[in-house]
């Protein structure tokens, strides 16, 4: 078994890529029958989050233009918007490169969230430019002027708010501010860029596409799209009309309103100190480690017999793709002849998607499988979504005899110590 370890500040994509260039040249130079492979690589985890957080993004982006189709009727008027999305991101992309700063689940993350705010100023000024048609303007020259002068402070403040928002974060410092530096900056410089565009592109290409709709001018018959559209907006209508009632009401009953904020207020407080916390979410990274120790005292050949009941137990589960073992050393590599330790692959997560599949599952099953197995300490665990955060909590503490008594003296006294700690 060979361990590598990236340095500070590398790519593990590119060094991964480098390591399976030299495994495969090595393993054609193998013995038959003798194959050299990965237990465990960041690059598996990576590939499919990177694969999955792409595909949202195209969702989010179709998702977006049929959202402002269905309210926008106009098939000019929703291309404006659309060009939006790609120039904010095609400008997003160059501020990544020219800053340093990598695809990684950070920025795609913050790409994939922020694809429906860079429109929303692109929606304002078609939306304007519309309503001026409705009002009777047949220039969308002269109607896009008129929209534009009404918009302008309006775009700018919006947008600043926004970026006020996330700006802050980049100055967080330790791991949180690592981590949430790329994420802050790229939604900030993208909709920074979503404004320039909408006070530039979008109100050319308003002028230059948009015409009023050929039925408002010349009282045609309305076709199926103008129908549909049609039967939306009556749909759409009432809905804002059972709205407005609520609004109304809330007028009428300020107490009610006020006493709706102060209830928020609250619940928010309590559930603020009262929900789990966490660094980051778990994560199905594919491997689970499985951390064997024996009574105190036993010698590798004890230690190796438990590991092979183990090994019997637990190797026929279908989830498992291939497993490694070691008798000597435990799961973080600390020497003992009485600790062991398994590394454990699963199956590509494209072969995992049925119930009981997941990594939470798997290690469940090896606990029950394992269960009868009464002469070692088994412990079970995934590997931590960041490397360095998740394997361990706390401290660590060692006790040491200085006495010269046995070693069950020595088992008693630590556990004692332990109660006396728990009960603190």
């Amino acid at each position: 078994i060979i361990s590598l370890a990236q340095t500070s500040g590398s790519n593990a994509n590119e060094i991964i890529k480098e390591i399976d260039k030299v495994t495969a040249d090595i393993s054609a130079s193998l013995p038959k029958g003798m194959v050299l492979t990965d237990i465990t690589s960041t690059k598996d985890f990576l590939d499919a989050s990177i694969a999955n957080v792409v595909e949202t993004l195209f969702i989010a982006i179709i998702l977006v233009v049929l959202v402002v189709y269905l309210f926008l009727h106009d098939l000019r008027a929703t291309l404006i918007p659309s060009l939006a999305i790609i120039v904010s991101l095609v400008g997003t992309f160059a501020f990544i490169y020219a800053v340093g700063f990598s695809l990684n689940l950070l920025t795609l993350f913050a790409l994939v969230l922020v694809i429906g705010t860079v429109v929303d100023d692109s929606i304002v000024v078609v939306e304007a430019v519309q309503a001026r048609f409705e009002e009777g303007y047949s220039s969308a020259y002269r109607a896009t002027v008129d929209a534009m002068g009404g918009l302008t402070s309006a775009l700018m403040t919006t947008t600043i708010v926004f970026m006020a928002v996330f700006i802050p974060v980049s100055f967080m410092g330790g791991t949180t501010g690592t981590f949430y530096t790329q994420f802050g900056l790229t939604m900030a410089v993208a909709v920074a860029i979503s404004l320039l565009n909408a006070m530039t592109l979008s109100p050319a290409l308003c002028a230059l596409i948009m015409r009023p709709r050929a039925n408002q001018i010349n009282g045609e018959n309305p076709g199926f799209s103008d129908r549909f559209h049609y039967a939306f907006d009556r749909s759409f209508r009432r809905i804002q009309q059972k709205y407005m009632k609520g609004v109304s009401f809330l007028f009428c009953h300020k107490g009610i309103a006020v006493g709706s904020i102060v209830v928020a207020g609250i619940a928010l407080v309590v559930l603020m100190n009262t929900t789990k916390t966490g660094l980051v979410p778990q994560e199905d990274m594919g491997t689970i480690n499985v951390n064997v120790q024996t009574a105190p005292g036993s010698n590798l050949e004890e230690t190796g017999r438990i590991m092979d009941e183990i090994e019997a137990a637990i190797r026929d589960i279908p989830q498992i793709k291939i497993y490694s073992r070691i008798t000597g050393k435990d799961a973080v590599h600390n020497q003992s002849a009485s600790a062991g330790s398994f590394t454990i692959r699963l199956k590509n997560w494209s072969e995992r998607k049925q119930k009981g599949d997941d990594v939470k599952s798997v290690m469940n099953e090896i606990y029950r499988r394992t269960d009868g197995i009464k002469a070692a300490m088994i412990r079970v665990s995934t590997s931590p979504m960041i490397s360095g955060y998740g394997m361990s909590n706390g401290f660590d503490l060692y006790v040491q005899d200085k006495k010269g008594g046995s070693v069950d003296d020595l088992l008693k006294y630590t556990n004692d110590f332990i109660d006396a700690m728990n009960k603190r």
